[in-house]
């Protein structure tokens, strides 16, 4: 503990998922192990068991601390609420645990000649969100990834934009159940990418252009957010980018745009008043804008939220712009508006660790 290294707590059994037995069983875990006092944030998904105002386990949490912590949600699981919505858009609702269509592809898969591909057609107005894409790619495609299948939908997305890696890591079809969300993309992106091959799958036009529709969305837009979401000190400049260009793609497909924006604007927990700090310690911020968000981090203001306010997100709108609380009593964020503050105004955007050290926690 307190050395580096994670450490499994414990993994009690609930008799139902109710924010009450949720709440009871962490913080049962938490005083075992002696941390009360220790605990500075919350990581979750965004269900509402977890997240209500009154009876959420965080709040339930927070009450019991006898103080605020900080609410860091789950950014992937934001993502695939996302991906989830704009499959149903695109491919239609279905009462079915698992898809039909990529249980036909998995029986198909030994037939399938991988040489024979073609990737995506570029449509007129989308060549800025394929090279900011595929720039993005590139530079993590050397990286290793967490899960094989993360590693597989980003080589996967490369190729059918157009800039296959070095090395292809074929992998056969994998589950097919609907609860399976990255799984989702990856089906979608090979059967799209082995269209051609009717012979061995054969698509209806209707399918077809249903999969395009989902592979541009994923392939221009949603592989870079997914990647990225493992990054703290990005996650507030990447979610202000990513609804950005979801309102830039409505020019390409209006529906799927504001279908995708109104999710992720339902979700701006890393635009929320304390979260949007985080942007401080990241390298692609611009200096103006950390100045700016250090001055805002000065201002009074009467009401907290955890969450980010879709109503500020206007053209122009800038992460210094995003409102954040003066206090920061949230365990090692104490330090943030005043050495932050000094080491923004001296035009550093990273702080040595003796002055780091000094720090008063």
């Amino acid at each position: 503990m307190g050395d580096g290294n994670d450490k499994l707590l414990g993994v009690p059994k609930l008799a139902s998922g109710t924010g009450l037995n949720e709440f009871k069983a962490v913080y049962d875990l938490v005083e075992q192990w002696k941390l009360t006092n220790k605990i500075a944030a919350l990581s979750f998904d965004t269900t509402s068991v977890n997240t209500g105002r009154s009876h959420g386990v965080c709040t339930r949490l927070e009450n019991a601390m006898g103080r605020e912590l900080l609410w860091l949600a789950c950014c992937h699981h934001v993502m695939e609420l996302i991906l989830a919505k704009i499959f149903t858009l695109c491919c239609g609702p279905s009462s079915s645990p698992y898809i039909p269509i990529f249980k036909r592809f998995k029986a198909a898969w030994s037939g399938v000649m991988h040489g024979n591909f073609r990737g995506l057609d570029e449509q007129p107005g989308t060549d800025k969100f394929r090279t900011s894409a595929l720039e993005l790619l590139r530079e993590n495609a050397g990286k290793v990834q967490i899960r094989d299948d993360y590693q597989e939908l980003l080589e996967l997305t490369m190729t059918v934009l157009g800039h296959p890696p070095t090395k292809i890591h074929w992998r056969s079809p994998g589950k097919v159940h609907r609860a399976r969300w990255m799984a989702k993309l990856i089906y979608a992106i090979k059967i799209y990418w082995f269209r051609d091959q009717r012979n061995v799958f054969n698509l209806t036009k209707m399918e077809e252009k249903h999969l395009h529709r989902f592979v541009q969305f994923g392939a221009l837009l949603y592989t870079k957010a997914w990647t990225e979401a493992p990054l703290a000190a990005e996650a507030p400049g990447r979610d202000l980018a990513f609804w950005i260009d979801l309102g830039k793609y409505q020019a390409t497909d209006p529906e799927i745009g504001l279908a995708a924006r109104k999710v992720l604007e339902n979700h701006l927990w890393y635009l929320s008043d304390d979260a949007v700090g985080l942007a401080l310690f990241s390298d692609r911020v611009p200096l103006a804008e950390k100045m700016l968000t250090v001055e805002c981090m000065a201002r009074e203001f009467s009401i907290w939220n955890v969450r980010g306010n879709a109503v500020i997100l206007k053209k122009g709108v800038k992460l210094g712009t995003v409102k954040l609380m003066d206090r920061l009593q949230i365990g090692k964020y104490r330090f943030l508006l005043f050495h932050l503050s000094v080491g923004v105004r001296m035009k550093t955007t990273c702080w040595e660790e003796s002055e780091l050290a000094s720090c008063k926690w």
